[in-house]
């Protein structure tokens, strides 16, 4: 920890001088660096949490107006040590932060990137012990979603470009991240300028496109907030129990028994897939190959992941349920026709405005957002009923998504020769997942004209894992949890 707080110090030292109307509230959290050399770990990162807010306004000169800096003072963001903690075990915290470090690979000696939310404080806590127990240099980036708002609502171009210069900075030298991060309340995302926010966005277009080469190692965990659990109908202690129990699943059965549905797909031409809600589409895979993602990326996993070809794409998809991109409202029940491969009619019972803005995103720029650079297909078993939650809603085990707008870039995933760039790249940065259930709704997924899985169950015993998760296995080999609730199974 002392190697972060003393380029913290540092960086404080250097602006004290340049930036006077900050000078004595720069010196009065100095005074305090001692202090947070000692235990406890909280104490230290809620000096973190405070430094960082203090270089953000030195860096970017938002002293200098008023009416922000009454807006910045006043913003609700806790400070880290008010920061309310999780409804859940703390066991299940640490093996989450446990998942998170061990897939990303982080290595004695290297620097990485740790960045969070206020949901994920006590993970990110963890995260940081298995940082310094491991000799593993961290740089903390701690979101604070209405000063963000503030501050890209109200600074002009160049305060903007410093904002995501200092962004930038954490990532010098850095080759893998750990995010754990958690949706914004919806009604901050109504607040913010999005024109202002694109442009913010695409200051900081070169960290997404080295994360979507491969080049930036991230590990990602959503963790879900309130919010989360009342737009899906939930109480907020059931969505957090039921998140935590798909982050404990036999995660190397699973990778095995998607690596033999890898083969599968490598093999064939074409996907085509049905089910009662009115999808009828197919995706032309010829040449492509599909990326056998488990924990390594994103924490729940899981699911396999490939793209059509550019032009490979025809027939409806219909995805009933809620949706949600980046500041949009909720969008509901959506429905796609493509011809050869492109977006030529779209509508969503609920939302249609901020649909047909994702859609035509790139319009006049090659029209990125207009094509597919995605097809995914959700596997985890104990995730079974469409949610919201960007992260779950592809994984869900029983569906299938695409995504508008970029196709990954990688080379290799994890190590393995993998060919998932189809050529479609967003102007706009746009990647939005749509998830469409098969399960419950008279699914079918075809290879070359082959069954493959029938409401939302995969054929042959080679799956077993993916259709049953833990109760595939031998009693002896599963959890507590998962014997206590499912003792015949699903």
């Amino acid at each position: 920890m002392n190697k972060h707080l003393e380029r913290i110090r540092t960086q404080l030292l250097e602006l004290r001088n340049q930036h006077l109307p900050l000078k004595a509230a720069i010196d009065l959290l100095l005074q305090d660096y001692g202090d947070a050399l000692q235990p406890p770990l909280s104490k230290q990162l809620n000096f973190v949490h405070k430094a960082q807010r203090l270089i953000k306004l030195a860096a970017t000169k938002a002293y200098e107006n008023k009416e922000l800096m009454k807006k910045i003072l006043n913003a609700p963001d806790p400070s880290w040590s008010q920061m309310k903690s999780l409804p859940v075990e703390k066991e299940l915290i640490r093996h989450l932060a446990q998942q998170l470090f061990h897939s990303s690979g982080a290595q004695s000696g290297e620097k990485i990137v740790i960045a969070t939310t206020e949901e994920g404080k006590e993970v990110s806590e963890e995260v940081v012990k298995l940082c310094l127990l491991n000799g593993v240099d961290f740089e903390l980036g701690i979101k604070d979603p209405m000063r963000s708002v503030y501050m890209i609502n109200e600074l002009n171009e160049d305060s903007l470009r410093r904002l995501s210069d200092l962004n930038l900075q954490k990532y010098d030298g850095v080759h893998r991240e750990i995010i754990i991060s958690s949706y914004s309340d919806t009604e901050t995302k109504k607040l913010i300028n999005e024109e202002k926010n694109k442009l913010y966005r695409k200051m900081n277009h070169e960290i997404h496109d080295r994360a979507m080469a491969g080049k930036l190692h991230y590990t990602l965990t959503r963790i879900p907030t309130a919010h989360d659990a009342q737009m899906d109908g939930m109480d907020y202690a059931s969505y957090l129990e039921l998140f935590f129990e798909l982050c404990d699943q036999p995660w190397e059965q699973i990778k095995a028994a998607q690596q033999k549905l890898i083969e599968y797909f490598d093999a064939a031409s074409e996907v085509h897939i049905t089910n009662g809600d009115g999808t009828d589409v197919t995706f032309d895979i010829t040449g492509q190959t599909f990326a056998n993602s488990v924990i390594a990326k994103n924490i729940p996993g899981s699911e396999i992941f490939s793209s059509p070809l550019r032009n490979g794409t025809n027939g409806i998809i219909v995805a009933k349920g809620k949706f949600q991109y980046g500041s949009s409202d909720i969008i509901e029940d959506v429905t796609l026709k493509f011809e050869k491969g492109r977006l030529v009619e779209y509508s969503a019972r609920i939302g249609q405005e901020d649909l047909k803005e994702i859609v035509c995103a790139d319009d006049e720029h090659g029209e990125g957002t207009r094509h597919l650079g995605e097809l995914g297909i959700g596997t985890n078993p104990h995730l079974r009923k469409h949610v919201v939650n960007g992260l779950l809603v592809e994984k869900i085990g029983g569906s299938f998504h695409v995504a508008l707008g970029s196709c990954y870039t990688y080379k290799h995933y994890l190590g393995t020769p993998v060919n998932l760039d189809n050529g479609n790249q967003s102007h706009s940065g746009t990647h939005w997942d749509l998830t469409t259930m098969l399960r419950g709704k008279q699914g079918k997924m075809f290879l070359d004209g082959t069954l493959l899985q029938e409401d939302g169950d995969w054929i042959g015993e080679a799956f077993a894992v993916l259709n049953q998760g833990w109760g595939a296995l031998d009693e002896s080999s599963q959890p507590e949890w998962w014997k206590k609730k499912f003792p015949k199974g699903y």
